[in-house]
């Protein structure tokens, strides 16, 4: 799991899975569209997805961020095995979130996606669109689907100390954000520095180093226990 920061206080809010391979293998890091490709995306979505769902006992009081493609939300049974899931582990669908990527608008922007979403949205769980500002991206789908946060790419948040124009378009696409009231997330945030330009323009939450490494989820759990010794400490 990658670790979510709020950026106010450095602690732990949500997590996100990372696909492990025992060895490197061509195509791994996009794991999630070479599975769509291949005909087994919704298999390894509902393994995530189980595999999330039964970890909410662990980590009560964390999302936890499962990647999802507008293909499988598009699928016959999605919403059905997503039901059944949730029942099966007594898992709360507050804590799940579906991280949808920016690239995809075009089928999210479809009517049978966003009713979709909507339905799901209505029974508590959540949803983010990742990889903001790496490319084209049709605004207006923010008013149309129940988006919780925008999850800025890195290829953006990484120029914020040294690039005018990236600072300004952070600073728009927040001003957009807070128009749609929905939260801000950057991704690979590696610097203190980064991490104060970025919380300065109304992003509240981080991932990448600054954050903290991705672990496993027995690691998690001592960090979080670690972490809650410490404010109980200080106070």
């Amino acid at each position: 799991y990658e670790p979510v920061t709020q950026s106010a206080a450095s602690t732990i809010i949500a997590a996100r899975p990372v696909l492990k391979w025992p060895a490197p293998m061509e195509g791994a890091a996009n794991l999630m569209a070479m599975s769509a490709h291949q005909g087994f995306g919704c298999d390894l979505l509902h393994h995530i997805l189980e595999r999330a769902c039964a970890e909410t006992k662990q980590f009560p009081a964390l999302r936890l961020c499962v990647p999802a493609t507008a293909q499988q939300l598009l699928a016959p049974d999605f919403e059905n095995r997503i039901e059944t899931t949730f029942i099966r582990h007594g898992a709360d669908p507050a804590c799940i979130e579906f991280q949808l990527h920016a690239s995809q608008i075009s089928t999210l922007s479809k009517r049978q996606c966003s009713d979709i979403m909507q339905r799901l949205a209505a029974r508590g769980l959540q949803f983010s669109l990742t990889g903001f500002g790496e490319g084209h991206c049709d605004i207006s789908l923010l008013a149309q689907s129940p988006f919780k946060r925008l999850v800025l790419h890195e290829s953006l948040t990484s120029r914020i100390s040294h690039d005018v124009t990236a600072q300004q378009i952070i600073q728009g696409i927040s001003a957009i954000a807070r128009a749609h009231g929905i939260k801000l997330c950057a991704e690979g945030v590696n610097s203190h520095n980064d991490a104060k330009l970025l919380r300065l323009t109304g992003i509240s939450e981080f991932s990448g180093s600054h954050a903290g490494m991705a672990a496993t989820s027995h690691e998690l759990k001592r960090r979080l226990t670690d972490h809650q010794t410490e404010r109980a400490a200080s106070a």
